[in-house]
């Protein structure tokens, strides 16, 4: 069963110190949490849900790697073709920047032309 092999896995040497981490981190974001939240901060209980979320995947990310499906396909298995994989970052090495220019191109352009008392109020 997937669980009793991720359970021996979260106790081997390397993977039992990380995952004792992660509870500490997690109770340390959670304090600074509420602590911001006592404090009525405005910005800070976003932050600090962010990283409460994103130690959360972490966690799961780690128990369930190398597998998609667990105990069926790992995400080996289910990686396309090298040749495939190679034109997919060719093309996204393209088009991500160009994405960036673009947006950053309206910004300039649009830059002081909006203002916020044109709208309701």
């Amino acid at each position: 069963m997937f669980y009793e092999s991720a359970r021996l896995r979260l106790f081997q040497q390397p993977l039992v110190y990380i995952f004792a981490v992660i509870p500490v981190r997690g109770a340390l974001l959670i304090w600074r949490l509420l602590k911001s939240l006592e404090r009525q901060e405005e910005r800070e209980p976003f932050v600090w849900t962010i990283l409460l979320f994103l130690l959360t995947f972490l966690g799961l990310g780690l128990i369930v790697f190398p597998y998609i499906i667990p105990t069926q396909i790992t995400i080996y298995e289910a990686a396309a073709d090298p040749s495939s994989l190679v034109i997919m970052i060719i093309f996204i090495g393209f088009l991500i920047p160009g994405m960036l220019f673009y947006n950053l191109y309206q910004y300039i352009v649009f830059r002081g032309k909006v203002t916020g008392s044109h709208y309701g109020g």
